[in-house]
């Protein structure tokens, strides 16, 4: 098999709190399958299977990862169909995306709650509200740090020329792209390369 994937993030937790770039990501397509339904249905292994199915088909696709769990998947995207599928807990705005089309499709009607028992709703509960506390903490520390990061830039900022970078900049894109210009039209989509996550700071863009 031939990979041709590419791997972002489109939902980081920063020092302002959650931030989400779904609704720029899956900006323009002509579909999007919005997955719904609690945390253990199975969205993201249905997700992973498709996304080996079209790979395996040699389509190419766009995989967007869970930070808190960053080998599961909370989004794809096949390129060429200009299909995407995302789990409804994390795409907030998805219906300001311009997509043609958005399907809702519930997992929780297949999940069989009277399989848990009672207690095992207090461990749950027990579990989210633990998890809601590290979440803040690590809020607060992420902005303690930027504070300090702010801190520490501002020498460099007070020294920049940002003329003269500007004008390395206009150099360089000239030495870099001239001639390879195109009538293509593109549209610019918000994505993260990286995102902090329980393993600490990730990057995962390949394609």
């Amino acid at each position: 098999m031939v990979l041709k994937s590419s791997h972002y993030f489109a939902h980081g937790n920063t020092a302002r709190g959650a931030h989400f770039l779904y609704t720029s990501a899956f900006d323009g397509l002509n579909k999007i399958f919005v997955l719904t339904g609690p945390q253990g249905t199975g969205k993201s292994t249905v997700m992973q299977s498709l996304a080996d199915s079209l790979l395996d088909k040699g389509n190419h696709v766009q995989c967007f990862h869970s930070p808190l769990r960053p080998d599961e998947l909370d989004g794809i995207i096949c390129t060429e169909l200009k299909v995407g599928i995302v789990d409804g807990r994390v795409c907030k705005g998805i219906s300001d995306s311009g997509a043609g089309d958005i399907v809702f499709i519930d997992f929780e009607e297949a999940f069989d709650d009277s399989l848990v028992l009672p207690g095992d709703f207090i461990t749950i509960e027990d579990l989210r509200v633990k998890l809601e506390s590290a979440y803040s903490n690590a809020y607060e520390t992420f902005a303690a740090a930027l504070r300090i990061h702010d801190e520490w830039e501002k020498f460099y900022i007070d020294n920049m020329d940002f003329t003269k970078a500007d004008q390395i900049a206009l150099e360089l894109i000239q030495e870099l792209y001239a001639g390879h210009e195109s009538d293509t039209s593109t549209t610019s989509r918000h994505v993260f390369f990286g995102a902090a996550t329980p393993r600490g700071l990730m990057i995962l863009f390949k394609a």
